[in-house]
């Protein structure tokens, strides 16, 4: 079974002056029955430019909301690439601006499988909700906050100008960005999975269940190391006779440890920010 839904709307809001803290508008809702709905599926999301929010619900459905967010509604110029041009601040003046929201997004259902693709064209700030057992490999780039809340499976989550937080997931994470901060705890661990956790700018801020089983390899070029899990951090020396003759040895660079009686590879590493790895 295979559906498919391309979008391409319009919506345009007008302003409204409100009290109070400013929340995420939602403009679209687009709710995709899954051809499979009792057994465990996927969803894919790549963004361009935008936000990814995936929440885990008691539902049989993946539910898409595109969102005005409180950060877009104070700035609007994500794609205003004149803004800068008096010429053309000049030539709108006396005219009374409309907020508008231009909606462009493929969303594909098949086989249990969710496509989620937004156009490079405009910013795209999505919620979704999925069912609590679910697998997820979520990329965004510019903009691209990433969030997960409740959500067991296979999590696969990539940025780059970005965060990327998790909260009370399960299963396992691969989780990479280049700016920002990965913070997250993981109520449940699949057993004998690898996971990694890896940015360039960022603490990488990790909460796991104290009955976890694994080897860590963990390295911060700038930064230090934290822990409250009974850990014993080395780092590996390797010699060798370069070709003329000379030895040469190396140390450092990646810590090594077990936690509990090890098990299979954890990686965390960061380059300007710290490694705290917790217990829930």
């Amino acid at each position: 079974m295979k559906s498919f839904i391309k979008i391409f709307l319009l919506a345009i809001l007008c302003s409204v002056q409100q009290t109070g803290i400013a929340q995420d508008k939602v403009i679209e809702t687009y709710n995709v029955p899954l051809s499979q709905p009792n057994q465990i599926g996927k969803l894919y999301v790549d963004l361009h430019n935008g936000t990814i929010q995936v929440q885990g619900y008691n539902g049989k459905e993946v539910s898409v909301q595109f969102v005005e967010t409180e950060k877009r509604q104070n700035n609007n110029n994500d794609w205003n690439w004149n803004n800068n041009d008096n010429d053309h601040k000049n030539s709108k003046k006396g005219l009374k601006k409309i907020s508008s929201n231009y909606i462009d997004l493929e969303i594909e259902e098949n086989n249990n499988t969710v496509y989620v693709k937004g156009s490079h064209n405009r910013r795209s700030d999505l919620i979704i909700k999925v069912p609590t057992n679910f697998n997820l490999k979520l990329k965004a780039h510019h903009n691209g906050d990433i969030n997960v809340y409740n959500v067991i499976g296979e999590l696969e989550i990539t940025s780059h100008h970005g965060e990327i937080i998790i909260d009370k997931v399960g299963g396992s994470v691969i989780a990479d960005t280049h700016h920002g901060k990965i913070k997250g705890s993981l109520v449940s661990v699949t057993p004998n999975v690898p996971m990694a956790f890896s940015t360039y700018h960022g603490d990488v801020d990790i909460a796991f269940p104290t009955s976890i089983k694994c080897d860590t390899k963990i390295k911060t070029a700038k930064g230090d190391i934290y822990t409250d899990f009974d850990l014993d951090l080395k780092s590996l020396t390797s010699e060798k006779t370069t070709s003329n003759g000379r030895k040469q040895i190396k140390i450092g660079g990646w810590m090594y440890g077990n936690i509990g009686n090890g098990g299979e590879e954890f990686l965390f590493n960061t380059h300007h920010g710290d490694v705290v790895i917790r217990q829930l």
